[in-house]
């Protein structure tokens, strides 16, 4: 088994996720947004394989995942084939859901709360955000019009990575209930996923959260003199 306090993998996970969310936008009417975001998705993925690594088994599950999603990832747009993108779209989702289940599993087996444990919890709920956001992706290619997304946020290029950004604002505004109403769902399968994410958003929250809380005040009745 390896080390869970070696470094600190997953506060490098929580920081790569939120730039992420954070600096790829930034670039998204440029013309570097879509080489941006591969790379910030790489950074993701390299982390995320080294923050799921408390046992040999998830580190070998993870890195045969990472593989050919990363080729996929960065060969989908030179070949500019619709059903190339959806399979990357779908290999990123598959991932992302492992990774998150490795990060979830080693934070609920810690019996005391560090940072580590934090940044753990932070990223498994910002991994299964942007994880639901490549689902509605491949829904997208699946049943086309799904989504209907402002036309000022249009994407810049042909390949499926440029539209994704404005449905990874629609899975965090959705996973965290806020819901402006300004990208609307159109079919009834991306109605369900929608609201199925919403849910596993609240009950994520009451549940860890309460754990989190609950581990804390033990470990703080058991620091008192």
């Amino acid at each position: 088994m390896m080390s869970p306090h070696r470094g600190y993998p997953l506060t490098v996970l929580f920081t790569s996720l939120m730039l992420l969310l954070l600096v790829g936008p930034l670039f998204e009417r440029t013309a570097f947004g879509a080489p941006v975001a591969r790379v910030l998705f790489s950074l993701v993925a390299a982390t995320g394989v080294a923050a799921s690594a408390r046992t040999r088994l998830w580190f070998w599950i993870s890195l045969l995942l990472v593989l050919p999603m990363l080729a996929v990832l960065w060969i989908a747009p030179v070949l500019g084939i619709r059903s190339i993108n959806a399979a990357s779209l779908g290999m990123r989702f598959i991932f992302l859901m492992v990774v998150c289940v490795a990060i979830l599993a080693r934070v609920v087996r810690d019996r005391v709360v560090t940072l580590e444990t934090i940044a753990g919890a932070a990223s498994a709920y910002l991994l299964f955000g942007v994880a639901w956001a490549c689902l509605f992706g491949v829904v997208e290619h699946l049943v086309p019009g799904s989504f209907v997304i402002p036309a000022a946020w249009g994407p810049t290029g042909e390949t499926v990575f440029e539209s994704i950004a404005p449905l990874i604002y629609f899975s965090l505004i959705t996973l965290t209930t806020v819901g402006y109403g300004d990208i609307l769902v159109t079919s009834p399968l991306a109605a369900n996923l929608a609201a199925a994410e919403a849910i596993m958003g609240q009950l994520y929250l009451a549940v860890l959260v309460a754990r989190l809380v609950g581990l804390q005040i033990v470990q703080s009745d058991r620091n008192r003199p």
